[in-house]
């Protein structure tokens, strides 16, 4: 294993600015030793770089379940030398097409259980959630559509109703344990109202009952006027 890149951060103490740069890491014959070259300012695929580095090797306990969440985008705003500002926090996520517990009244039919969903898209800011669903893993380097999330408690422009909504943000200063928390906030909610007039081509009990034992049929996804570029701008 070899150093390929490194990164340089500046700091000025009189105004508080901060600046990032990178360096390609290149071993030089002559001097015998790695020298850093090619500096340019640091970009968002270096942040992407170091959240996967990060995420394969530190090792928490996840309280909730094993899936991960993959941030999109976030407001470096929200994040300063104390920690992170939940009060002003706004984050893009999503989470891989997989099964998820569901919690309905009683009485209704099939009843609380795992019901396998699509690639969700999670939009929090400053409090309020969103969450759409996508045909493919979302990515910031296409226009990748978002469709009406397949799920209760969702209006149509993609808000949560968060009258049954809880989501409690613990301490953590790992932005997805932040996104865990409120991923876990809103599946341990009651799913008890439809807020959307939206047709999925079927009824709600009989996609549910379906994704039971099934995978996600996209084909019950019903395309809106949002695109994941739009929701990233935050």
């Amino acid at each position: 294993m070899q150093p390929v890149k490194g990164i340089i951060f500046y700091h000025n103490k009189g105004n508080s600015m901060s600046y990032a740069e990178t360096h390609r890491i290149s071993y030089s014959e002559e001097k015998k030793a790695f020298i850093a070259v090619d500096k340019r300012p640091m970009k968002i695929s270096d942040l992407e770089m170091i959240h996967d580095i990060v995420q394969k090797s530190t090792t928490r306990k996840e309280s909730f379940s094993t899936y991960t969440e993959k941030i999109l985008a976030v407001d470096w705003l929200s994040l300063y030398r104390g920690g992170i500002r939940k009060e002003t926090l706004k984050m893009v996520w999503y989470t891989e097409p997989q099964a998820f517990k569901f919690f309905f009244p009683k009485g209704f039919v099939p009843g609380s259980g795992m019901y396998n969903m699509p690639y969700l898209v999670w939009h929090y800011i400053k409090g309020k959630l969103s969450v759409y669903a996508t045909k493919e893993k979302p990515s910031l380097f296409r226009k990748t559509q978002l469709f009406h999330a397949p799920l209760l408690n969702v209006y149509e422009k993609g808000n949560v109703c968060m009258g049954s909504t809880k989501i409690e943000l613990s301490n953590s200063q790992f932005l997805d344990e932040i996104a865990l928390d409120i991923t876990k906030g809103f599946f341990m909610s009651e799913f008890n109202h439809l807020h959307t007039t939206i047709s999925m081509g079927t009824s709600y009990q009989s996609m549910y009952e379906y994704c039971q034992t099934n995978p996600f049929d996209n084909d019950h996804l019903v395309q809106i006027n949002e695109t994941l570029e739009n929701l990233c701008t935050l």
